[in-house]
This record gives C-alpha cells, structure tokens and sequence, in this order.
C-alpha cells in the first residue's frame, strides 16, 4: 500500500493551489493497491517518477508514465494505482488557476490529462530538471515557475473565482438556477456558460453537482445521517433522485460507501 500525505501550501499562493498531496511507492517492489479519488472541483498538476501510474474509471484504463501532467476535471470516480518504485507529487489547484498554467479550452481536459511538455515546453524544460523524488525541491520549483502566473492581476480569473465561490456558498441549494448566478455577476447566462466550459472543464451545473455529491461523501464519512436526511439537506426530490445522482458519479450505492477505499481529504471549499 503506498502512503499519502500532504504539504501545506504557502500563504500567498493558497488563493491558487489548494495543497500538495503526495503518492508514494518509492520502497516498494510491488504494485499497490487502487484506491479511489473522487471529484471535487479541482485540477491536479501531476510529478510522476518511477513506474508510473494506473488510472481507471468507467471509460476504461490509462497507464501514466513518469512525467508532468495537467489532470482536468473528472466526473466520475477514479481508482488509481502505483507501479512498483513510483512516487507521485500532486498540486491540487483550485478550479480557477488552471487556465492560468494553459490556454487550452479545458473542456478538453475532463476525464482526461495530457503532458505538461505538450502544453507549455518552456515550463516543463524548468520543472522536470528537478529531482522528481524530492517533493521539497518540486514544490519549491513549482512555485518558482508559476508563481509569476498566479500572482499576475487577471480580471477573468477574478470572475472564475467569484462564480465558483458563488457555487460554493450554495451547495446544499438545489433552487440555484443559473438566472441567479447571471444576475449576481452582471453577465449573461451564455457568457457564464462559455467561461465555465473553456476556463473550468465543466458546465455551471456540473460543477455546482460536484461540489454538492461531495458535501453528501463527507457527511457519509462522519456517518452522522441518515440516507432520508441526506436527501432532505441537500435538496434532492427524493431518495431515488438522491441514489440516482450518487450512482452516477460513484459508480455504486451510498448504502455501500466505504471511506478505507478513498482518498478523501481533497475537495475544493469556498
């Protein structure tokens, strides 16, 4: 089993990086077992070394060399391995600080990932003459390289940021329509659907869905409600809308939701 843990981000760039999560099967001759990553709002900036990774989910299975990967948003539930000797170093950036490192419409990107040298080769020149295994000396780099990015005044990552907290702030709503959110940031619902897919991966509603199925897990993991109060507290019309919705992203009942098969502790917060 590999291990994880995680680096706290320094404060002046935690407006774009959540956290640093670290993978590691370096000591390890063995491939460990998956475990799960759930959705959460958030794109991964990836440092494989080793082996490499194994990613699977519903639309199948994909091996993740050592490398440097943008990971975009995902919808369903995703159960990811290590190959012997791997070590995986993750930046967990907020929904708004991807198209900062990229210019491609991220839409692109869900479900998927796609290497840094593709999308910026000047970026993954700097980054990847750093010893991969060293997680100290990849965070220290990482904010060396996009540090001037995020630190750059941005009008639309200000309104991404605005409209994702927007979601955020209401995620136990299911009354939120999209008029709100138009007349809230003074822009038309078309617009705002454009930003979300180019900038954020996602449709508003899909974004808005994610971020309320995963305040639904973390209640499920403190095991405090019932499965009739979890519908009734975020809004679903009833326990076979609520099973329906989990389902979908999940891949399976909450009645059998296990927090030992997940990492849990990387969702997107307002």
């Amino acid at each position: 089993m590999f291990t994880y843990a995680e680096i706290e981000t320094q404060k002046n760039f935690s407006n774009y990086v959540r956290k640093f999560w670290v993978l590691d099967n370096v000591a390890s001759p063995l491939y460990s077992a998956g475990k799960y990553t759930l959705p959460n709002g958030c794109f991964t900036l990836a440092f494989v070394s080793g082996g490499g990774l194994i990613w699977e989910n519903e639309y199948g299975t994909k091996h993740i060399d050592a490398g440097i990967y943008l990971i975009g948003q995902t919808t369903k539930r995703l159960k990811v391995s290590l190959l012997p000797h791997t070590k995986a170093i993750m930046a967990q950036l907020n929904p708004w600080a991807a198209s900062l490192i990229t210019a491609l419409p991220l839409s692109e990107l869900t479900d998927d990932f796609l290497s840094l040298e593709e999308l910026d080769k000047r970026c993954y020149t700097k980054l990847i003459d750093v010893e991969q295994l060293d997680q100290d000396a990849v965070v220290a780099k990482f904010y060396e390289v996009f540090g001037p990015r995020f630190n750059a005044y941005s009008n639309n990552t200000d309104l991404l940021q605005a409209l994702c907290n927007r979601f955020a702030a209401d995620v136990v709503s299911p009354s939120l329509t999209m008029g709100d959110v138009a007349s809230y940031a003074g822009y038309s619902k078309r617009y705002i659907e454009k930003k979300f897919d180019n900038h954020i991966g996602l449709s508003p509603k899909g974004f808005h869905s994610i971020l309320r199925m995963r305040g639904v897990i973390n209640d499920l993991d403190k095991n405090e409600l019932s499965l009739t109060e979890l519908c009734y507290k975020y809004g679903y019309y009833d326990q076979s809308h609520f099973i329906k919705s989990y389902s979908k992203i999940m891949g399976s009942r909450p009645t059998g939701f296990n927090s030992d098969q997940y990492i849990l502790p990387i969702s997107f917060k307002r």
